[in-house]
């Protein structure tokens, strides 16, 4: 009956969600209301394939169609400015590759998006997208109507673009009445746009036609029908080829209250225990600086197919691979674990220690993924599946190598790159780390390659208690600051102190904090050959410093601890973050960061025990008397009463010799610092 919607509340109701839903994703992205059909159509997609239903973790696009999980990666944010390639077949030879849009919804096939383009006014469809950062810009409302396009989707090899470094961004021809308009709309912008005439194209639209001609299939069916479709299967069948030599799996009946769905994994059904140590970086350097003291041999593995090795203890069933199955109806039962399995990493680790202790290594209690058989001095690191192995004779590590070549498929080589890091072997044994590649590579991508150089990673001063601008979110200050700490964590303890303080401030950063990450990448354009050296000292023994500032942060008025380690001439473990207390003077923020560095200390003692390096008790050395009194005995009760009994920890392990502590001058812990810990600038 007409005007009562109250005979079917449940439409009423789902069409009042899909209402608010366009109205929402329309206004938040401040698009114009004529692409309210838009808008509509874009909320019923999302709600059909996150929106709830009455079954469990189902949507009701898994139930319409009886699909089991559907995949939602392809879902963009309404709105979005974006960049879509045009075909070969409608540009000509000096024609631009790609025109700028706006995201408005999707064609119905996964892989499609509809496109608005403002210019021309009219929506047209593409799979060859590029998505700009994921925020919405600000458009003005245009009274004519849209027109729709029905644009083919193509992919065709192009030519790719050298990136150079003054790039015009290109943009579609306009005539001068849409020139002139353009240049009106713009001044009606709700916010501030930059001259984007001559701009230095971003590193990542110097990739954008490879994206375009590289879209790797999802499923199956998409690799059959696409352009590679022989190379595609015959990679398949040597992936199945590799599983089945492996006894991956079994065919077998699939029990009635299980489901053949490896990726929806079930806690205590399919698996229990999914944790697998990481080595330390402390651990690698450890065991570098050890190879240069002792001028062992070198070696590095790369174990292919890893997780493809491990046993499981778990019955996990998975459905036949598409296109390869006997129509038997059975399904694979795993015998052993497969990529994409929660515990495949933990089988993985577990298959490999019990390798290496069958073949006369010992696991370190300090290390898990640290193997080693002092009485041929031999020594093996392991990340995942890649690993390093030092012996004292060349013919000790290639025997150990040929054992586990036939154990497992193994790629092996030279230790020149590892991990990110570089491994150069130098006169008299000498080693030397560093990281100039990845330096390159990250002043490169923040278009820093050409920047003038600084001395230093950090003002005197940086940080302050002014008021800043809010850094916008187009700026990529995450990802520069995750690049920085990569470098901080492996061979560049020289910016631990000016990385820290940027960390502090990672979720909610401001303009001033984007200035100090440019400065850094300044210094490290002027230091990119800046490294860790270890020399061939048969003598080495482990020297450990720490130290403080006092109230060096003004917003929080926290001191900084920090404190390194070194043996055989470079350093081995580094420290500089905030202390999580405020130090009513300097000789408890040195007290402390002593207590920090002590535990470091002991666990570094420890593990050179293990390896026979070190016999004597550790030494930290500090430059605060009072400090250092106060591990001794337990004076000045009445100022350092209120001191943490976690931060006393030093004092107990002083009085069961387990630590010394020694005055250290000034000067000697200002020339530790300017070599291999930068703390803070104070010259």
């Amino acid at each position: 009956m007409p005007y009562t919607p109250q005979q079917n509340g449940v439409a009423g109701r789902e069409n009042r969600t899909i209402v608010e839903c366009a109205r929402s994703i329309i206004y938040y992205a401040n698009l114009p209301l004529k692409l309210w059909a838009e808008a509509v159509n874009t909320s019923v997609y999302v709600l059909n394939r996150t929106g709830p239903t009455s079954v469990k973790d189902k949507s009701p696009y898994e139930l319409w169609f009886s699909k089991e999980v559907i995949s939602i990666d392809h879902l963009r944010v309404f709105g979005t400015e974006c960049f879509v390639h045009v075909p070969q077949q409608k540009r000509r030879k000096w024609d631009k590759k790609s025109v700028k849009g706006v995201f408005v919804g999707y064609s119905g096939e996964k892989d499609g998006y509809r496109i608005w383009i403002k210019d021309q006014n009219k929506v047209i469809l593409s799979r060859d997208v590029v998505f700009q950062n994921e925020k919405s810009s600000c458009v003005p409302d245009v009274s004519s109507d849209i027109q729709n396009s029905d644009m083919e989707i193509v992919k065709k090899p192009l030519q790719t673009p050298d990136p150079g470094v003054g790039k015009e961004i290109e943009e579609i021809p306009f005539s001068a009445e849409d020139r002139e308009r353009e240049e009106i709309l713009a001044e009606q912008s709700c916010r501030n746009l930059h001259d984007r005439s001559i701009l230095k194209m971003p590193a990542k639209f110097d990739n954008f036609v490879l994206l375009a001609e590289h879209i790797e299939p999802d499923t199956y069916k998409e690799a059959i029908a696409s352009e590679d479709s022989d190379k595609w299967l015959a990679a398949m069948k040597e992936e199945l080829e590799s599983l089945s030599s492996n006894n991956t799996w079994v065919l077998a009946n699939l029990p009635s209250d299980r489901k053949a769905i490896g990726f929806s994994q079930k806690f205590e059904v399919d698996f229990s225990e999914t944790f697998s140590p990481v080595v330390r970086w402390d651990t690698i350097r450890i065991v570098l600086s050890i190879a240069a003291a002792r001028k062992l041999k070198l070696g590095q593995f790369d174990v292919k197919t890893a997780f493809l090795y491990g046993d499981l203890s778990e019955d996990i069933y998975m459905a036949q691979p598409e296109g390869f199955s006997d129509s038997s109806g059975q399904v694979c039962k795993l015998l052993k674990s497969i990529y994409g399995l929660k515990q495949a990493p933990r089988c993985w680790n577990k298959r490999f220690k019990s390798y290496a202790e069958n073949s006369g290594l010992k696991q370190s209690n300090c290390d898990p993924c640290l193997f080693f058989n002092d009485e041929k001095s031999m020594y093996l690191i392991v990340y995942v599946d890649d690993g390093i192995i030092v012996a004292d004779e060349e013919q000790t590590g290639n025997l150990f190598l040929k054992k586990l070549e036939s154990e497992f498929s193994v790629v092996i080589g030279e230790a020149n790159y590892f991990l990110g890091m570089q491994i150069e072997h130098l006169e008299c044994g000498k080693i030397f780390i560093h990281q100039e590649a990845y330096c390159r590579k990250i002043l490169s991508r923040f278009d820093m390659i050409n920047s003038n150089h600084v001395s230093t990673p950090i003002e005197k001063g940086a940080i302050s208690t002014d008021d800043s601008v809010s850094l916008s979110a187009d700026v990529p200050y995450r990802e520069a600051v995750g690049s920085l700490m990569f470098l901080d964590i492996v061979t560049r303890p020289d910016i631990a102190y000016a990385v820290g303080v940027l960390y502090q401030v990672f979720d909610k950063p401001q303009q001033i904090h984007w200035t100090m990450v440019k400065r850094i990448l300044r210094y490290l354009n002027g230091t990119k050959k800046y490294g860790i050296m270890y020399l061939s000292v048969s003598s080495a023994t482990l020297e450990s410093y720490s130290d403080s500032d006092y109230v060096g942060d003004p917003l929080t008025r926290r001191s900084t601890s920090g404190m390194v380690f070194k043996y055989n001439g470079g350093a081995i473990a580094w420290r500089s973050q905030r202390q999580s207390c405020i130090a009513l003077s300097t000789t408890e923020a040195e007290f402390i960061v002593a207590s920090q560095a002590a535990k470091e200390a002991i666990w570094l003692n420890n593990l050179f025990k293990e390896l026979c390096c070190v016999t004597s008790v550790p030494s930290l050395q500090i430059d605060n008397q009072s400090a250092i009194r106060l591990v001794k005995n337990p004076e000045f009760h009445n100022r350092t009463k209120h001191i943490d009994i976690r931060y006393k920890f030093i004092r107990e392990q002083y009085e069961n010799k387990q630590l010394n502590v020694i005055n250290c001058s000034s000067e000697i812990q200002l020339l530790i610092y300017s070599l291999n810990l930068l703390l803070k600038i104070d010259f």
